[in-house]
Parts: structure tokens; sequence; C-alpha cells
């Protein structure tokens, strides 16, 4: 029996989205490795923006927030940016503050 596959899209630094199949095994390394291309600086900002934020060091708090905010991964974070966020009821700008610094940790930061 073929093996399932699954679609990832990858959210490019000029925000032109590809779309690749890969195995649900195969998914994790594909992360790690894409990670690491970007911490070296040898890709230019790539996001795997289906990544669920359950990846990131929240607090149970900011978890709360953002999936009450309708981000399930990182991909949504970065798409609404402050302003959207800051519009969900309790998400302030603590709250802001702590994601920006977990996205700054992997290199992304918000739209403003």
């Amino acid at each position: 029996m073929p093996e399932e596959k699954g679609m990832i899209q990858l959210l490019l630094e000029n925000w032109r989205t590809v779309t690749i199949a890969v195995t649900p095994e195969d998914l994790e390394k594909f992360a790690l490795f894409i990670i690491a291309k970007t911490k070296a600086g040898e890709i230019d900002k790539l996001i795997l923006s289906e990544t669920s934020i359950n990846t990131l060091d929240l607090s149970p708090r900011l978890w709360g927030l953002l999936r009450n905010a309708g981000c399930l991964t990182i991909g949504d974070v970065l798409s609404k940016g402050k302003r959207e966020l800051l519009r969900t009821r309790n998400f302030g700008k603590k709250a802001i503050r702590e994601l920006e610094e977990v996205l700054l940790e992997r290199g992304l930061e918000l739209k403003g």
C-alpha cells in the first residue's frame, strides 16, 4: 500500500507560497532542516507555515490566547500580525512581547 502523503506550504520571504508533498515521517526531519538552514543564513527566512504553534515554547496563557485568536499554526500567527492579535479578547502588550521573544528565537517577527 502506498504511503499517505500530506501537503505542506512554505512561505518564502517574498511572500510567495510553495506547496510540496511529504510523508508524515519526513515532515519533522524537513522542519528541522529548514530551521537549521534559516538560522545558518543559507535560506532567507524560510517559514514552515503549517507548523503547529505547539512547537513553539509558549506559556499556557499565550497558547490559549493564540488558539482563541484562531492561530493554529506559525503561519496563522505571522499572517495576523500585532494589530489583529491585540483585537483578541485579553491579548495585550505583555502577550505580544512574549510572542515576539519566542518568534525572535526562531528568526521570525510579527508584522505591524
